[in-house]
């Protein structure tokens, strides 16, 4: 099923800029709550990047429900560009 570049860009361009947001908050979250005198580059690292993890997967999920559900009809039916025959020929 190919979407249209306006429906994948009001998709992702949000999720992007979610994305950025949320690494400069996950940042300032790690180094206001860790301690002075004891700060080590790799665990800092790790809290970052797992701090973004789960907050990426729960953001992930409103682009998902977006994609799925532009695929479907008001009837709750696939569109005609996305039937069992149409995606075979992609």
């Amino acid at each position: 099923m190919r979407l249209p570049k306006d429906v994948l860009a009001a998709t992702w361009v949000p999720f992007v800029i979610t994305l950025v947001l949320e690494l400069v908050a996950c940042i300032c979250f790690v180094q206001y709550f860790s301690s002075r005198k004891r700060r080590e580059c790799g665990s800092l690292v790790v809290c970052i990047l797992a701090l973004l993890v789960a907050l990426l997967s729960s953001s992930l999920l409103p682009a998902d429900i977006f994609l799925v559900s532009y695929s479907k009809d008001s009837q709750g039916d696939f569109k005609v560009s996305s039937t069992p025959h149409s995606l075979t020929h992609v």
